[in-house]
């Protein structure tokens, strides 16, 4: 399960980095879509950044809270197990994002509005990998290429966009 766990933490994280970055290039800048070169300016600048904030959540928060989800529900005989255990991910999420924003940044409920958006797309990003993974590869073990894959893929997408800054 902790394999699978990581590998679902590497995937989703990716993906939701890029989402992120894609959406929200550049929270310095006023006007980032001035035109192609400035906004892929600002992604590419902006996914090192975020990569350093999102990969340890969401491999140690998320990881945690999913593999608690998982046998929270595991536990329980309720019609629509996987409703509930998504509604679970997605409480963990908006719980980080309450206490991320509220107690450690002592920010304003809008900000915690944008983010409890992100961290619910996260969680469901997670749970989507994790169910995906778990069905795909039922009682069996994740292929090594499978885990190698997903664990070098931030990595490298990090190295790639620092060295395209400097370029």
């Amino acid at each position: 399960m902790l394999v699978r766990k990581m590998t679902s933490a590497s995937i989703s994280a990716t993906l939701t980095l890029l989402i992120i970055a894609a959406c929200y290039p550049a929270p310095l800048y006023e006007h980032p879509f001035v035109n192609v070169e400035t906004y892929a300016n600002s992604f590419i600048g902006i996914l090192p950044i975020y990569m350093i904030y999102i990969m340890p959540v969401m491999f140690l928060y998320g990881s945690t809270t999913s593999a608690l989800t998982e046998k929270m529900t595991s536990l329980l005989n309720i019609p629509y197990k996987s409703v509930f255990a998504w509604l679970l991910h997605s409480a963990f999420g908006v719980l980080f994002s309450a206490v991320l924003i509220f107690v450690i940044i002592d920010e304003a409920v809008s900000v915690f509005a944008i983010w409890s958006i992100v961290t619910i797309l996260a969680a469901s990003l997670y749970y989507v990998t994790d169910m995906w993974l778990y069905t795909r590869y039922d009682n069996m073990s994740l292929p090594l290429s499978c885990v190698l894959i997903s664990l070098l893929t931030p990595p490298s997408l990090f190295i790639l966009s620092l060295a395209a800054l400097h370029i």
